[in-house]
């Protein structure tokens, strides 16, 4: 409850964040989460939960993700965010392509940073996870569209060149076989 002035009265304030940083972890479909220097989930909201495989996001404090990933997968994420710890570089939007059991693939984009305390010493790290799937996917329906239609135009294109470029070596040559005859289309008459 705040003051007269705005301000919050003692103790309130800490609440108030608690409450704050909840609300906006749950009410958002972007995996959070925060990891000490063990690599060990601090905390994580449900998103993150659900993309690791988890089943409610208490299940994954104090492990690893090594607990809930493929070993493939699980070797990937100990050997960056080991480096992301040793060397504090960030790894920003970083596109993984996850198999899942059943076969279906589904994308994420993962950004990874370091928390560091006072001394400028880093302490876990921050990270985030959106399911990109459905953006992977449209992007690439448009990219096989695009280039079935390229393909789709360069074909008549490339018969009406071929045609052309067979009809004037044939009058070049002085060909018997008039290009009317191996040309589907009417030829033009003198005059249009």
């Amino acid at each position: 409850m705040p003051a007269k002035n705005g301000a919050p009265i003692s103790g309130q304030q800490d609440e108030d964040q608690r409450l704050f940083t909840e609300l906006m972890c749950c009410a958002i479909p972007i995996g959070i989460y925060f990891k000490d220097l063990r690599r060990r989930y601090i905390r994580l909201n449900a998103a993150e939960a659900n993309i690791i495989g988890c089943g409610r996001p208490q299940e994954a404090v104090g492990k690893t993700a090594d607990s809930f990933l493929s070993a493939r997968r699980a070797r990937a994420w100990r050997q960056e965010e080991t480096e992301l710890l040793v060397m504090g570089e960030p790894i920003i939007e970083r596109l993984e392509e996850v198999r899942q059991d059943d076969g279906t693939v589904r994308w994420f984009s993962a950004t990874k940073v370091p928390i560091y305390n006072d001394r400028r010493a880093i302490i876990g790290l921050f990270g985030t996870t959106r399911d990109i799937t459905g953006s992977v996917i449209e992007e690439q329906r448009k990219r096989h569209f695009l280039a079935t239609m390229s393909h789709e135009m360069r074909t008549p294109v490339t018969a009406i060149s071929g045609a052309l470029r067979w009809s004037s070596a044939a009058r070049r040559a002085r060909c018997p076989i008039p290009p009317s005859a191996c040309w589907p289309f009417p030829m033009p008459t003198a005059g249009v």
